[in-house]
């Protein structure tokens, strides 16, 4: 027996209190830049807009303000609030899920800064206050409310006019489905679930513990009309512990609440990437602000499907039930049918920060620039009609596991009448509209594929082509298995309709994450392209059980084989960004390592750690 007796020191702070922070829910706490930084959204400016405002400490008095929560600016539309006047629980909840500092109830970004504006009921009011705050130079806006009645079919003024914004002031928008009963006396026909460019978000619930279930209380009556479905991502929204008005928390339920888990994960996204701009300017530039890449980061390293260990399903951390508490992925329409990137009920799964954070550390890879790793994700722009990007995978992919991947780009909505010709929204402005059937005088047609290496030949199941024509996407995702190790090359095809063409070229937003056995003999056991802790904890699971951490090729997991991760501990595998390692503080690295030798190699060494 080998005893390898390990001693681990970690630096940071552990939170407790929202269970939807935690590893139960979204696994936002506890996730540090590589230089030991704890992530907290420091330096980031992120939206809200809702019917009324949070409290501002300082300037609302004691009984509609929470010490632990404070924007940096409230506004009512684009003007200035008054002290006490319009504020409520509602939005003061919801802001305390993205910025609270409360120790009990802790949110997911408490280090950003939040600009908060409330809007009198009317659709102008809300595109008022929603471009305001986009001038703020936020990276993401929260909408916690919804509304009654109208067809959710993009042609609403306040759909179209928050995708022109978000295309204009590179602002992601990140909406809530609707809730049942809805919860808000509202009857005006404007509900912003069924927008293009941002991320709609439902509830989830939990199941023994763990938030993963799409909640009873979703009701998708309201999904976007035609073949495309609003919902891009769950989040944990039944039973959360927040802080509001009073200070104490409050137990609440809805998608309002599910949302803000969503836009506050934008933040430590962020401060991320602007932490490692001057580290790695080979692959980090200021296209990481690009709402495309925030909105496909999040999407691509959601969770779908619970790993069993040995990686194949990218690691992820619970498989996500459909409301029937019984349906998974793997019996959506969307695991099958190439015309259906997203499930209806969870889209692309459940918000996973901590997998957001480790898609986003692998930095930017161009199309142009040679292989790219096996996780990764780009910013680029198509060169127009019938022209595609080809992206070359480095390493090889294991056979029998999972790919994703994830393409955005923008709906292009423009004014119908600017009344002051400023490109700025005001009053009476309106924007065009386009005719059921003929969406593709708005969006270009891009797909996405998986191909052999080289070739135009797409894998089986490597292919999604929502067909825009037909009222589809703006967004293709692919989650399939990859049929045989080998090297691959993803293709990102602008596919020409003729009606297409006059919109040109198209900027988009692409995400991958891939798994292979090329770089085992690093310490990569889990083949995502760095040596870090979640190798040790894969090491740890696979010791005397099965050879999935086999690094000397002997056929086994043991000691050996934990030698060499020791040796390569804090480095990334080929082609990965040098400094892109899962965002672990630096001082987690081994402070002792006593190694004893005993001749019987039966006992498992979690009984002596």
């Amino acid at each position: 027996m080998r005893i390898f007796l390990i001693v681990l020191v970690f630096n940071g702070t552990v939170y407790a209190g929202i269970d939807s922070v935690g590893p139960n829910g979204i696994d936002a706490t506890g996730l540090f830049l590589p230089n030991g930084t704890l992530l907290t959204g420091s330096g980031i400016d992120l939206g809200q807009v809702e019917l009324d405002r949070p409290g501002k400490p300082g300037f609302d008095n004691a009984a509609n303000s929470n010490p632990f929560i404070t924007p940096a600016q409230v506004f009512v539309e684009d003007g200035a609030a008054t002290a006490n006047i319009n504020v409520d629980f509602h939005p003061e909840e919801v802001a305390g899920v993205m910025i609270s500092n409360d120790p009990d109830a802790p949110g997911v970004a408490p280090g950003s800064s939040l600009h908060a504006s409330a809007f009198r009921v009317g659709a102008d009011e809300i595109l008022l206050s929603t471009q305001h705050v986009a001038n703020q130079g936020v990276l993401a806006i929260n909408h916690s409310y919804v509304a009654g009645g109208g067809v959710p079919n993009g042609n609403s003024q306040v759909t179209l006019g928050i995708d022109y914004l978000a295309r204009i002031h590179d602002v992601l928008n990140v909406t809530g489905n609707r809730n049942e009963p809805v919860g808000f006396p509202m009857n005006f026909p404007f509900w912003p679930g069924d927008h293009f460019n941002g991320i709609t978000v439902a509830r989830s619930e939990k199941v023994a513990g763990v938030f993963r279930k799409v909640s009873d209380g979703n009701d998708y009556g309201f999904d976007a009309d035609g073949d495309r479905t609003s919902v891009d991502l769950i989040a944990p929204g039944d039973d959360l512990m927040i802080t509001g008005l009073p200070e104490d928390p409050v137990t609440r339920n809805g998608s309002s609440y599910a949302t803000p888990h969503v836009t506050a994960t934008v933040g430590l996204l962020q401060e991320f990437g602007t932490a490692m701009l001057p580290v790695d300017p080979s692959h980090w530039d200021l296209d990481h602000r690009r709402h495309e890449v925030s909105k496909v980061v999040l999407m691509n390293s959601a969770d779908k499907l619970q790993d069993t260990g040995d990686g194949n399903l990218l690691g992820m951390t619970r498989t996500v039930l459909r409301q029937n508490g019984t349906d998974t992925w793997l019996t959506s329409p969307a695991a099958t049918d190439s015309s259906i990137p997203l499930d209806l009920e969870f889209g692309a799964g459940h918000l996973n920060a901590r997998r957001a954070v480790k898609q986003f550390s692998s930095g930017e890879w161009d199309h142009d620039a040679g292989d790219v790793p096996v996780i990764g994700w780009d910013f680029d722009t198509t060169d127009g009609d019938n022209t595609f990007n080809r992206y070359p995978i480095g390493p090889a992919l294991r056979a029998g596991s999972r790919i994703s991947i994830t393409l955005a780009w923008d709906r292009i909505v423009e004014f119908a009448n600017d009344v002051d010709g400023d490109g700025n929204f005001d009053p009476g402005d309106t924007f065009e509209t386009y005719p059921t059937g003929n969406l593709e005088e708005q969006v270009n047609d891009l797909d996405i594929l998986l191909v052999n290496r080289g070739t135009l030949d797409v894998v089986p199941g490597g292919l999604s082509i929502g067909d825009v024509s037909f009222g589809g996407y703006n967004l293709e995702h692919l989650f399939f298995e990859v049929p045989a190790t080998g090297q691959y090359d993803i293709i990102v095809d602008h596919f020409g309709t003729g009606i297409a063409f006059p919109l040109g070229p198209q900027n988009y937003g692409l995400a991958w994450w891939g798994v292979t056995d090329a770089l085992k003999s690093s310490g990569d056991f889990n083949g995502d392209g760095s040596v870090d802790s979640e190798d040790l904890a894969q090491w740890f699971g696979d010791y005397g059980v099965n050879s999935f951490s086999d690094a000397d090729g002997d056929g086994d997991t043991d000691g050996f084989d934990f030698l060499q991760w020791q040796l390569n501990v804090g480095t990334t595998a080929p082609l990965t960004a040098a400094v892109a390692a899962v965002p672990e503080p630096a001082t987690w690295l081994l402070l002792a390592t006593g190694i004893v030798f005993i001749p019987n190699r039966k006992c498992r060494l979690h009984s002596f750690l």
